[in-house]
C-alpha cells in the first residue's frame, strides 16, 4: 500500500490513490472485525457443544447404572416368582395380592404426577407474586397443591394430598378398593433443563409396612415421579424450592438476572 502512495505522479493522483488506501483499509478493518466476531461466536458453540457432550455422558451413565439396576431386579422378581410357586396357595396368593397392591400404589402415584403436567394453564394459581433479586417468585401453597392433586387423582388411588416442608414433601392418602393408606417421604428436586419438579422418595409406606432396600434405591435415582411445571413464557422456571406449606417457583427473563 505504501508503494501505491509513493507511486503517485501528481498531487492530484496521490490524493485519489490516498482515498484509495483508505478505503481499502477500512474495509479490511470491517474484515478483520467480522473475522474476530465470527471466531468468538464459533468458540462459544464449541463451548456449548462441550457442555452438551458432558452432559449427555453424564445422562448415559446415569441410563447405564439404571438399566443396570432394573436388571437386577428383573433378576430378582425371576427368582421370587420360582419361590412363589413352592410355596402353599393361600401364602402365595397374599404375597402376590401384597405385590399388586404396591404396583398399584406405584403406578398410581406416577399417573396422578403425569396428569398434574397434564392440567391446564389456567388450573395453577398463585397464592402470592415477590420480586427479589433472582426474579419473580411465584407462591403456590398446600391447599392449591392438594387441589390440583385432586384433580389429577388416578384411579389407582381413593384420596391424595401433600404437606411441604423445606427441601421436601410427604405425600399421603388412600388406595382405591381396600382403602389401605399409604405415605411417602422425599426430597424435591427441579431439573431446570428439563423444566420438571421430582420427588425422591426417601420412605414409602403401605399400610404399616415400608418399602426398603435396592427397589428404593431405584425409585429414588429413576425420577419417577416427576411433574412439569408448564409454560411461563416469556418468562422461564428458574428453579423450584418447597417451603413450610408452599412452594416457590423463580421466574426469570431478559428482565431479571439468572
Amino acid at each position: 500500500l505504501l508503494g501505491v502512495l509513493l507511486g503517485a505522479e501528481s498531487f492530484g493522483d496521490f490524493v485519489n490513490r490516498s482515498f484509495f488506501v483508505g478505503a481499502l483499509l477500512a474495509r479490511q478493518v470491517r474484515l478483520v472485525e467480522s473475522i474476530r466476531k465470527h471466531a468468538a461466536s464459533i468458540a462459544e458453540r464449541l463451548g456449548e457443544l462441550e457442555k452438551l457432550e458432558s452432559d449427555l455422558a453424564g445422562e448415559l451413565e446415569a441410563q447405564r447404572l439404571l438399566l443396570a439396576r432394573l436388571e437386577r431386579l428383573r433378576n430378582d422378581k425371576a427368582l421370587l416368582e420360582e419361590q412363589l410357586r413352592s410355596l402353599p396357595p393361600p401364602l402365595a396368593r397374599e404375597l402376590l395380592e401384597t405385590s399388586r397392591r404396591w404396583a398399584g400404589l406405584l403406578f398410581g402415584l406416577q399417573g396422578t404426577m403425569a396428569r398434574l403436567g397434564e392440567l391446564p394453564a389456567g388450573a395453577l394459581t398463585a397464592d402470592r407474586f415477590s420480586l427479589t433479586a433472582s426474579g419473580m417468585v411465584v407462591e403456590i401453597s398446600e391447599s392449591t397443591l392438594n387441589r390440583l392433586l385432586d384433580l389429577a387423582r388416578d384411579g389407582a388411588l381413593e384420596a391424595v394430598s401433600v404437606r411441604l416442608s423445606p427441601g421436601g414433601a410427604t405425600v399421603e392418602g388412600r388406595l382405591a378398593g381396600g382403602g389401605e393408606l399409604f405415605y411417602l417421604e422425599g426430597e424435591l428436586g427441579f431439573d431446570r433443563r428439563e423444566g420438571v419438579v421430582y420427588l425422591s422418595p426417601r420412605a414409602i409406606g403401605l399400610q404399616g409396612q415400608a418399602l426398603e432396600g435396592e427397589l428404593l434405591d431405584f425409585l429414588a435415582a429413576s425420577r419417577f415421579l416427576a411433574w412439569r411445571v408448564g409454560d411461563f413464557a416469556p418468562l422461564e422456571v428458574a428453579s423450584v424450592t418447597a417451603t413450610q406449606g408452599r412452594l416457590a417457583i423463580t421466574l426469570a427473563g431478559r428482565s431479571f438476572p439468572f
